[in-house]
């Protein structure tokens, strides 16, 4: 069973790679980055679309420049991660699952995650994941559905993994998720504690045939 987290620069850190070297050393099988591209195409790690969960404004993160972005983030003591700076510093033990999300990332991008161990590629796109198992056979790729048929589809693209979300996971008919292979395996995004704790959610995880979670790091601090 795999536990996988969200990157999440708390801000005890006074950088965000230290941050993420941090996470990579709390036991957990992978981090998944969250990839965005600012209004000046720069790709830089951010969870959400909006800039609201560091302060009032509600713009959009591809509304704004790496610098407008940077700067709001200071005023909470904090800095953007870019995703250059990702692939030059990061040298953690573990996996970072790149989620690329509202754009499709350039030809340099899939190549520099594909040919580094240290990096998985991942989308909510059949068509992303279907050209980089192809094009790299060899590069680790993750499929982000929340419909059961489109992680059906995401399977015979080639993905690696596929991360179902949106739901709860007593929510799904049991028989209609895909079956975990040597191939392929089937992770659940859990959004909501569970009031049992993780052992508890992996048994239920289990019980659904999956083979591993993606949690909020807050729970396995």
């Amino acid at each position: 069973m795999k536990l996988i987290t969200y990157y999440s620069y708390y801000g005890s850190m006074a950088d965000p790679l230290d941050a993420l070297h941090d996470q990579a050393r709390s036991g957990v099988d992978a981090i998944i980055c969250r990839i965005r591209l600012c209004a000046d195409n720069v790709p830089v790690v951010y969870k959400d679309p909006s800039v609201a969960q560091i302060c009032l404004r509600e713009e959009r993160v591809d509304e704004l420049t790496y610098r407008e972005i940077d700067a709001l983030m200071q005023l909470g003591s904090r800095r953007i991660l870019t995703l250059d700076r990702l692939f030059d510093g990061y040298c953690g033990d573990v996996p970072v699952i790149l989620h690329f999300r509202g754009f499709h990332p350039e030809a340099e991008i899939i190549q520099r995650t594909a040919l580094s161990p240290r990096f998985l590629f991942a989308s909510d796109s059949v068509q992303q994941i279907r050209f980089v198992a192809e094009a790299y056979p060899g590069c680790g790729t993750v499929g982000f559905a929340s419909h059961i048929p489109v992680a059906e589809e995401m399977i015979g693209a080639g993905a690696r993994a596929v991360c179902l979300y949106g739901r709860e996971i007593t929510q799904y008919q049991k028989d209609r998720i895909p079956k975990e292979s040597d191939r392929c395996g089937i992770w659940f995004d859990v959004n909501r504690e569970p009031a049992g704790g993780i052992d508890s959610l992996m048994a239920s995880v289990r019980e659904f045939g999956g083979s591993g979670i993606a949690v909020s790091p807050e729970w396995i601090r």
